[in-house]
């Protein structure tokens, strides 16, 4: 396909100047750089046509600009009765137009400047010689240029001054308005005529009588260079000629002695009836005729194309396309090409495209005839073809299949280079077939592959999968799947097919069947649901921790069959959907007997490629035993805790007497040694009360007693108390919502609690010079938003999942102090947890970390029991 450009580019009209009377330069202003040369022509195409015009809305102008970087370029117009020139001529400063080029490559400079040109023009036909000696000016100083413009009309001269400033003293360069016709005089003293290049530019009449004149007095026909608007008398004379004797004489009657029409008629009705596009031009590309087809083809009328180029519908190839083209018609040869052209309406169609020179009587070049073939309906198949044929091989590669053809009674092959590459072969193997493809396959394999093929014989079709031996020797698995087909006798000649390989598949698959046989065979109870929580999978583990069996399962919402008619696992799911994942969560659960079960879950989301939650994966495992210990556990250690209260508390009285009454009676050490004592059995006290309160937590007996609360005055009252009882050097800031807050039903005790031991955290494990604590309050759609944060030494990422469990603490918060029970964040989990909330952080190692607490709108859920929380003092 030949290289086909865009060569329309939007323009604003920038202004208008008269330069001679009813004569106007036009400048525009391009959206980008056009490239062109001096002495090119350009299409001006106007988006909408003020006046009427039968010609259409554009028109061809030669350029009176020379290149340069600048995006304006200019035209001489002059004015008319045209409806296209009133149009032009009326356009207000900003309006659009486009400009299409740049065309033509015969009025343009010669390769080297040792060639004198000598430019003769008349009225608008100054156009390109304009561009001519601009271009001169600044790139060529030293070529000999001469320009004479014809006024033999005495109309005023457009660019007088340009014209008469072209003289110079050494004579390179000479600028003459002539008030008359041409004479040979003025021509005859230039130096080297016999080698100078006569650039003609003008009205019809003038272009023939300039070359008459240039060419009685012996200068040569390939020293003429004409602008491609206009055509040579002598071919016009010729062509006129032609015209008249083959299209215009009417063909009834027109009949020879021998009774046959005559040649001239057949050769009329043969171009005319043509299904063919067919045009004739002069020597220079100019129209002078066009059958019905090309009328039809292009939508123009015949009047529209006389006088224009085909560039009327033409145009939209490249460059080097038409310096290619020109070339080999000048030289007598015939072209041949495929071409994107235009309609008059706008619509681009391909043609095939021949064009063949039309000889005059001494041999010499006088017209052309081009003939196109419209072919667009061709190339729309061609290109949906090629699109079909490019989606497949995009298909196959992306799924990674090989193609294979194979000719049965040869045993040869024709393969796709991915089946070479299934087959483990970096180049393309030249031998397939059977024969070949046996000796690939495993050993094992090729008895089951041979009669497999056998079978496809008789039958037409196969699907094989075996195991194949790759030059490296590592094994691999394909899949082979195709067609036999059938001469007349039902002979098999052909089989067609495609390969896969799907070793990976194979190892997937063995993968899977591990996983299923752990799952199947795990003691805990491991099911797949829907996001809705309908069971999908139900492993064995299940069947005996809750008594149902798949067939019970399957297919049921296991919240209502589980939970007992509670929303425990609605919560759970909800949090899932949201991409959360739920570990170690102590629920209990309902068997199929009606009896109850302590069960630890872990929950994950399933996610599809696009990262939406489509099920969930849920791990059940029995912590009956577990919790029968942690039961007795926690009654021994509150047992234990009440037992130390009292003794306790009685050291604590006495300590504190003897450290008042001996103040003054024991000396510094020995008062040091009583300080000790006294701030170890509080820190014994504050350990005691921890373990007290994380024993009635987790028994359950801890009341929760929510009453109307100003949660920002709660949570200052916190921050104010810390400030005055915080050791160390610390700001602690709280930044209260812009509104203020409804009351929120909260037990006080316990969410003054959370947030004291949040703070103190924070201020344990901040760095000296930067403790800064900021605490926050904010409401969210549906809950109120705690948040407690610092920049302290933060929480290492791999023990982030165990920093809520009872007694832990990291291995940075150990060195940074000894001091810590690891009960604070557990008790505070547990506080939220029970009364509906909930809690999370985010946080970096040496950055610092935030901890959030969430309540909901509603404030926190009651909880009846007889116990209270241990305020420690």
């Amino acid at each position: 396909m030949p290289n086909v450009i865009d060569r329309a580019i939007l323009a604003k009209f920038l202004e208008k100047k008269e330069v001679a009377p009813n004569k106007y330069e036009l400048t525009f202003l391009l959206d980008r750089h056009m490239e062109y040369k001096a002495g090119q022509y350009i299409w001006v195409e106007l988006p909408q046509i003020r006046h009427d015009d039968p010609k259409g809305s554009r028109r061809s102008f030669s350029l009176l600009t020379a290149p340069s970087d600048s995006k304006e370029v200019s035209i001489l117009v002059e004015g008319s009765e045209s409806g296209f020139k009133r149009s032009l001529l009326n356009l207000e400063r900003g309006s659009e137009v486009n400009i299409i080029g740049p065309f033509g490559v015969t009025f343009c400079l010669p390769a080297y400047d040792d060639t004198p040109i000598v430019l003769l023009a008349k009225g608008t036909g100054i156009s390109p010689c304009v561009s001519l000696i601009r271009c001169v000016a600044t790139e060529r100083p030293h070529h000999k240029v001469t320009l004479i413009y014809i006024n033999d009309t005495h109309e005023q001269v457009p660019f007088t001054d340009e014209i008469l400033s072209l003289t110079t003293a050494d004579g390179n360069r000479k600028g003459v308005v002539l008030d008359r016709a041409l004479e040979w005089g003025d021509i005859r003293d230039l130096p080297h005529l016999d080698r100078s290049m006569f650039f003609i530019s003008g009205d019809q009449a003038m272009v023939d009588g300039v070359t008459e004149l240039l060419i009685t007095n012996g200068v040569f026909s390939h020293q003429l260079q004409y602008e491609s608007i206009y055509p040579t008398p002598k071919e016009s004379q010729i062509l006129k000629k032609i015209y008249e004797d083959s299209f215009t004489n009417n063909v009834n009657g027109v009949i020879g002695e021998d009774g046959v029409l005559q040649r001239n008629i057949i050769f009329r009705l043969a171009v005319e009836e043509s299904s063919n596009h067919v045009v004739i031009t002069d020597s220079n590309g100019v129209v002078y005729f066009a059958n019905k087809a090309a009328l039809t083809t292009t939508g123009y009328t015949l009047d529209e194309m006389r006088g224009n180029t085909p560039r009327l519908w033409g145009g939209l190839m490249s460059r080097d396309f038409y310096q290619d083209f020109w070339k080999k018609i000048k030289s007598g040869e015939q072209f041949t090409s495929e071409v994107v052209n235009r309609r008059k309406s706008g619509e681009i169609y391909n043609a095939i495209l021949h064009v063949s020179p039309i000889f005059g009587v001494n041999d010499e070049i006088i017209a052309y005839i081009s003939n196109e073939e419209d072919v667009t309906k061709l190339k729309a198949a061609e290109a949906l073809l090629k699109e079909s044929d490019t989606r497949l091989n995009l298909a196959l590669e992306v799924s990674k299949i090989g193609v294979w053809d194979l000719d049965i009674p040869n045993d040869n092959a024709v393969c796709s280079q991915k089946t070479d590459q299934i087959f483990g072969f970096d180049t393309p193997r030249t031998d397939w077939g059977i024969k070949v493809l046996m000796e690939l396959i495993l050993p094992e394999d090729r008895a089951a592959a041979q009669k497999t093929m056998e079978i496809a014989m008789e039958t037409g079709s196969y699907n094989l999968q075996i195991r194949v031996v790759w030059p490296d020797k590592s094994i691999h698995w394909v899949e082979a799947v195709g067609h036999v087909y059938y001469d007349n006798e039902h002979r098999p000649i052909r089989m067609l097919g495609t390969i896969l390989d799907i070793t990976e598949s194979k190892k997937a698959e063995e993968e899977l069947k591990r996983f299923e046989a752990i799952v199947l065979d795990s003691d805990d109870a491991i099911i797949g649901a829907t996001a809705e929580c309908v069971v999908m999978n139900w492993n064995d583990g299940a069947e005996r921790l809750y008594g149902f069996s798949a067939e019970d399962m399957i297919g049921r919402c296991c919240e209502g069959v589980l939970t007992q008619g509670t929303n425990d696992l609605e919560k759970l799911f909800a949090r899932i959907k949201n991409g959360e994942r739920v570990s170690n969560h102590h629920a209990v659960h309902s068997r199929k007997d009606g009896s109850l079960v302590d069960v630890s879950l872990t929950i994950s989301p399933i996610k599809d490629h696009a990262g939406v939650v489509t099920g969930v994966s849920m791990i059940a495992r029995d912590i009956t035993k577990e919790k029968a210990i942690d039961k007795a556990k926690s009654e021994f250690v509150s047992l234990a805790s009440h037992q130390l209260k009292t003794p306790l508390s009685a050291i604590l009285w006495a300590g504190d007497m003897l450290v008042k009454e001996t103040a003054t009676s024991l000396n510094e050490t020995q008062h040091g040694f009583l300080v000790d004592l006294v701030d170890s059995a509080e820190r014994m006290k504050l350990l005691v009360d921890q373990l007290l309160n994380v024993s009635r937590m987790e028994s359950g007996v801890l009341r929760v007693d929510p009453t109307p609360v100003q949660l920002e005055d709660l949570i200052q009252g916190v921050v104010d108390h810390e400030l005055l009882t915080t050791k160390t050097a610390c700001s602690i800031s709280f930044v209260k919502p812009q509104d203020k807050l409804p009351l929120v039903p909260t037990d006080e005790f316990l969410l003054r609690e959370v947030i004291s031991n949040l703070i103190v955290n924070a201020v344990h494990y901040s760095k000296p010079d930067s403790c800064e604590i900021n605490v926050s309050l904010e409401r969210r759609s549906s809950d109120y938003l705690i948040s407690v944060s610092d920049k302290g030494i933060g929480i290492p990422d791999d023990v982030r999942h165990r920093i809520f469990e009872k007694l832990f603490r990291a291995p940075n918060a150990q060195k940074r102090t000894t001091d810590g029970t690891g009960l604070g964040l557990y008790l505070v989990k547990l506080i939220v947890d029970s009364s509906g909330g909930q809690i999370w952080f985010d946080s970096k190692e040496n950055v610092g970390t935030s901890f959030h607490v969430s309540i909901p709108l509603s404030g926190m859920q009651p909880r009846e029991g007889d116990k209270s929380l241990i305020i420690s003092q």
